[in-house]
């Protein structure tokens, strides 16, 4: 019998920690406010037929000159602190927010569940956890 691959992200502001512990794979960029890690403003990766680009702020014209010319099924980035899960074109762009500061919004974190080339996004609110 053949096995699925099924792949899961875990996307939320704050990942340092798993970052510079190498406790998972991350693949990250350079924020607006970090200083003292060396990191690129975009990234690109697969999984599963699923291509991804990786920046935090995604206004800025390298980030939309890398999205016209690479073509992701996926764009994720920060930067707002608000969740976004939209289509532009064929293109979905996907912010999780913030899981630490929310700035109006609950903080939150996001996952991306990739099964046979196609993806699935949910928003757990953080706050609403607590609350439980």
């Amino acid at each position: 019998s053949s096995r699925r691959r099924h792949t899961r992200f875990a996307l939320a502001r704050g990942l340092g920690d798993v970052y510079k512990r190498q406790v998972a794979p991350v693949t990250a960029v350079i924020g607006n406010t970090d200083q003292t890690v060396v990191l690129p403003d975009i990234a690109q990766l697969s999984f599963d037929k699923v291509k991804f680009l990786v920046a935090h702020i995604v206004d800025e014209f390298e980030v939309q000159k890398a999205i016209i010319t690479e073509k992701p099924d996926i764009v994720i980035h920060g930067h707002l602190h608000q969740v976004r899960q939209e289509f532009k074109g064929k293109t979905f762009y996907f912010n999780p927010g913030s899981a630490s500061q929310g700035r109006g919004s609950p903080r939150s974190i996001g996952f991306i569940d990739i099964f046979n080339g196609t993806f699935l996004t949910r928003i757990v609110d953080l706050d609403a956890l607590e609350r439980r």
